[in-house]
């Protein structure tokens, strides 16, 4: 009955091997992530391009500017005081990052299409537009305690999508490529920063009401 030649026994081993290296194999218990490309990994942390360009062009141009008012309006407020204010506002709000984080890692999404950061990526987004919307129309009434508050707002927000963006470099991003991630992750740092610099001194014309605008946008 069938052919009478026989069988290697390796043969199975070797059909089992090949059969599971079409799906994802596992590493210490755990699906080996795909091999990315370089576009892929800058997609995924694109939102660093915006984060550089707000944060940077925020404490170096806009709220320098904007502590000068300030002191304008209230001399027996000095500028470095006003400044000193603002950075001890966004050291605090700091604290949210490892919270969020922390948050994430246990939260469990009804679907996976969601994901786990997808949800306090976009309460940070929410923040953030409304505490630069604050911002702007605050500024332009010269509401400075209200600016703060609206300010307070905004570094929340700005802080978690910090914690939730570099969360997904190592839910994305396979470990053999972390170090190339972390400088694509730099690199668009970098990139907005530059972008918002050039902007402001060249389109926007050295305007702080348009500076709100570009980080609306």
């Amino acid at each position: 009955y069938g052919s009478t030649e026989p069988q290697d026994p390796t043969e199975d081993l070797e059909q089992a091997d090949g059969g599971a290296e079409q799906h994802s194999p596992l590493i210490n218990g755990k699906k080996q992530k795909t091999t990315l490309h370089e576009g892929v990994i800058a997609a995924i942390l694109s939102t660093a391009f915006a984060y550089g360009c707000v944060m940077t062009t925020l404490f170096i141009i806009t709220l320098p500017l904007e502590c000068e008012r300030i002191h304008y309006k209230h001399p027996s407020v000095p500028k470095s005081v006003a400044l000193g204010m603002f950075v001890a506002i966004a050291g605090v709000t700091q604290l949210i990052s490892p919270l969020s984080g922390m948050l994430s890692d246990k939260y469990r999404p009804p679907t996976d299409d969601i994901g786990q950061r997808l949800p306090y990526l976009v309460f940070g987004s929410f923040c953030t537009v409304g505490g630069l919307l604050g911002q702007m129309f605050s500024s332009n009434r010269s509401l400075w305690i209200r600016y703060s508050f609206a300010f307070f707002l905004l570094m929340i927000g700005l802080n978690m999508i910090y914690s939730m963006m570099i969360a997904l470099i190592p839910d994305q991003v396979p470990e053999s490529q972390i170090g190339r991630a972390n400088g694509i992750l730099a690199l668009q740092l970098v990139c907005g920063s530059l972008f918002g610099f050039g902007l402001f001194h060249s389109v926007l014309g050295e305007s702080v009401s348009n500076m709100y605008g570009l980080y609306i946008c």
